[in-house]
């Protein structure tokens, strides 16, 4: 008996490697961008729904200097967030933090 391919959207409630999320990848990125700077919504979304998606989405992301930011969510005193747009380099930049920062193996003891 042959079990007919399951759909994606049978594995949407599995989580994601690293935490990133279905939208996250450069097309995102680019799409938020163009949003900040022409205050267009991307061409993809018809729907009022879609938009008011979108927005919501990006309500804590700004554009400084052609560079996407995250606002801290509650905190005002806390530093704004650098987006790595690019996924390799995001998972460069965390392999480095965690490597570099004390990182002393599965069996270490104090």
């Amino acid at each position: 008996m042959d079990t007919p391919p399951l759909a994606q959207k049978a594995y949407s409630h599995v989580g994601h490697k690293n935490g990133v999320r279905d939208q996250d990848d450069e097309d995102y990125w680019k799409e938020l961008q163009e949003f900040f700077k022409n205050g267009e919504f991307p061409s993809g979304l018809v729907t009022d729904k879609a938009r008011i998606h979108f927005r919501k989405r990006a309500h804590r992301f700004f554009l400084q200097h052609n560079q996407l930011w995250l606002a801290p969510k509650k905190n005002p005193d806390r530093l704004p967030r650098k987006v790595i747009e690019e996924q390799s380099r995001r998972q460069e930049l965390i392999a480095a933090a965690h490597n570099k920062c004390g990182h002393r193996g599965r069996d270490a003891t104090y």
